[in-house]
């Protein structure tokens, strides 16, 4: 006994949840294709669902009215809630339901095309033109049609009017013919109906021609403007003529331009690329005589540094060997006051030895003519060394400075000064 109960309750269950799947997907339809709220009452009705042709018929038992100011969660979500009790059309719109096939015409990512719309409302702008020249068209021509109306209108109307005035006068002619023993009366009365019938032709035939006199002026008139129109447009058409003249002509005199503008330009473009090979030519032997230019004077660089090189040589040697010219005269001059000091004192010392040497006796074995030779004088050790200093004198190889020999030059000299 409780098994029933379970499993009904189960499939109830499983039927509500279809029901309420039912009935909310065509709110996410709606939310998804951005649809408005009579757009969706047009498609599914205030309940939810589908309006389809056997739906129309079979009102739903359970739908429950909604004000359209409702919020679609909230009716999701009372939908969902309520219960209510499952009939054969419930179940059976469930199943309609299941069936239907949803597309979204649009999707709410999609990106707007303007260029397919712009030829999409420019198509339809043109089919709308075109139409309304068609209708153009169309009402010239049933004006065309009414005017030709109206013309065989007014000449049937005066044929018969012409047939009446002809069907009148061959009814009184058989009168007159039928009755010849008439009265006078009869004549008065004839001449009546007669200048009647004149009367009401002559107003008949000024009605035509007052007709065919507007007729004629509009056809004037319409001709005069056409005649305006043609002479406007051969005007027109003349000045067209003049200026496309005057257009051959100029293009003309620019095709005459033209070809000999080209002509000077490959003229000048041929000397131009002669210059360029020149050019070439040139840059090439430039290039040619600066690279020997170039190795001229890397070998001159060479030679210049070979050269800076012996110089620098050379300047040390100078600097070595050289002695000022401020150096020798002071030289000088001390030797010539130490060589003049010494001559002093030389004569002084030969003086004082000469009086301080004894007598001798003279050399028997010498011949009295012969003169007498004085002995060498005798000199004390060391005199010469003194007396003769070696101070002053460049050694073209020596490695001694100008400063050194000019200190020891001033030495020696003080030296025998002393």
């Amino acid at each position: 006994m409780d098994v029933v109960p379970a499993t009904m309750k189960s499939e109830a269950r499983a039927v509500e949840r279809v029901k309420v799947f039912c009935r909310v997907r065509p709110l996410l339809q709606r939310e998804r294709d951005g649809w408005s709220y009579e757009e969706y009452c047009q498609q599914f009705g205030e309940d939810g669902q589908r309006l389809d042709a056997n739906d129309t018929q079979q009102p739903a038992t359970d739908a429950t009215p909604e004000s359209s100011d409702d919020d679609p969660a909230t009716f999701i979500t009372e939908k969902a809630v309520t219960e209510a009790p499952e009939t054969l059309q419930t179940l059976q719109f469930g199943q309609r339901a299941m069936q239907v096939a949803v597309r979204a015409h649009r999707s709410a990512l999609s990106v707007l095309d303007y260029r397919t719309l712009y030829e999409e409302m420019r198509q339809a702008l043109d089919e709308e033109q075109q139409r309304f020249r068609q209708a153009e068209a169309a009402a010239s021509d049933e004006k065309n049609r009414a005017a030709i109306a109206q013309d065989k209108l007014t000449k049937a109307l005066l044929r018969v009017q012409h047939l009446e005035f002809e069907l009148e006068a061959a009814q009184t002619a058989t009168r007159h013919s039928s009755a010849p023993d008439v009265e006078g009366n009869d004549v008065e009365r004839m001449k009546l109906e007669l200048q009647q019938l004149v009367a009401r032709h002559a107003q008949d035939v000024a009605q035509v021609k007052s007709a065919c006199d507007r007729q004629i002026e509009t056809y004037k008139r319409l001709a005069h403007e056409a005649s305006q129109e043609w002479h406007e447009v051969e005007g027109e058409l003349a000045g067209e003529k003049t200026q496309v003249l005057h257009t051959l002509q100029d293009l003309k005199e620019f095709k005459l331009r033209y070809f000999q503008l080209e002509e000077d330009t490959t003229e000048r473009i041929a000397e131009l690329v002669q210059d360029e090979r020149d050019r070439e030519k040139e840059r090439d032997a430039a290039l040619a005589t600066v690279a020997a230019l170039e190795k001229e004077l890397k070998a001159i660089h060479a030679k210049m540094v070979e050269g800076e090189s012996q110089r620098e040589k050379l300047q040390d040697q100078l600097d070595t060997d050289f002695v000022p010219k401020e150096a020798i005269q002071q030289m000088e001059a001390l030797y010539e006051g130490a060589i003049s000091k010494l001559q002093a004192r030389v004569g002084c010392l030969e003086s004082k030895s000469s009086n301080r040497r004894p007598k001798t006796p003279s050399n028997n074995n010498s011949t009295p003519g012969q003169p007498q030779r004085s002995l060498p004088e005798v000199r004390k050790p060391g005199m010469a060394n003194r007396a003769v200093p070696r101070v002053g004198r460049l050694v073209p190889g020596a490695k001694t400075g100008s400063s050194s020999r000019l200190n020891s030059g001033l030495r020696v000299s003080s030296r025998i000064l002393q």
